[in-house]
């Protein structure tokens, strides 16, 4: 009955060290990367009347929310009178986070462009936008969860005579559900009407958002080890009659 006792207890100790240089490698975590993108350009303006009674403004606002290990951005940059008229803007705008381990990024960019005709005669403004969405998450264990999304949408208040009102995208990567392989980039145009005395509003947001997590560290690991073979071991001592009681 002892050497039975002996080997059983040899052989919890070389399961237990086995089990142990298993879980004493390092804690692997989840990764994502997300990014959201748009450059906006005038590209035209037909006034028949003239430009002095048109006005176009600009309003923007960023966001930002990291925690752990997380970083981001959100940004929105301006560049005047890119036809030479002595009004207007082209406007670059964008959103990212990056982050690994128990880490949650969320970012947002959001730009407004009010226009008003002042004059007696229809204006017409062109405009030409390109974005770019791009998302990445991985696991670096097999207990490591990880989520990269990146977002984009034009909303058009206006008369629009050519081209989109309205233009929405979301790119997804979960290593756990549905994969994206290459980012998204696309184009659109439009045209804007302003009758005399109308007003319009170009509203742009761009978001990206990640959260990742990473596994029980070893020591948590060999202690919930360690708390089961003892209470196996305590059984094996356990006398056989008071076990047939």
């Amino acid at each position: 009955m002892r050497h039975a006792t002996n080997r059983l207890r040899a052989l919890t100790v070389g399961l237990a060290l086995t089990l142990a240089s298993l879980a004493a490698q390092p804690a692997a975590a989840g990764a994502f990367d997300a990014s959201a993108s748009a450059v906006l350009r005038l590209t035209g303006i037909a006034a028949p009347g003239g430009l002095g009674g048109l006005t176009i403004t600009g309003s923007q606002g960023t966001n930002r929310h990291l925690t752990g290990g997380a970083s981001g951005t959100a940004d929105i940059t301006f560049t005047d009178d890119p036809l030479t008229l002595g009004l207007g803007f082209d406007t670059s705008i964008g959103a990212a986070t990056v982050g690994q381990g128990d880490a949650g990024g969320a970012t947002q960019a959001d730009l407004s462009i009010a226009l008003f005709n002042g004059s007696a005669a229809t204006i017409r403004l062109s405009y030409a936008l390109a974005y770019n969405l791009a998302v990445g998450a991985g696991l670096d264990g097999a207990s490591a969860d990880a989520l990269a999304e990146a977002f984009f949408d034009l909303f058009i208040d206006g008369v629009v005579t050519a081209g989109p009102d309205t233009l929405s995208r979301t790119l997804t990567d979960d290593p756990l559900g549905t994969r994206v392989g290459a980012p998204l980039t696309d184009s659109a145009a439009f045209t804007i009407e302003l009758l005399p005395d109308e007003s319009a509003r170009i509203d742009l947001t761009m978001n990206a958002y990640g959260e990742s997590a990473a596994p029980l560290p070893p020591a948590l690991l060999l202690l919930g080890l360690g708390l089961g073979l003892l209470g196996f071991q305590r059984r094996c001592r356990v006398p056989r009659a008071a076990r047939r009681g």
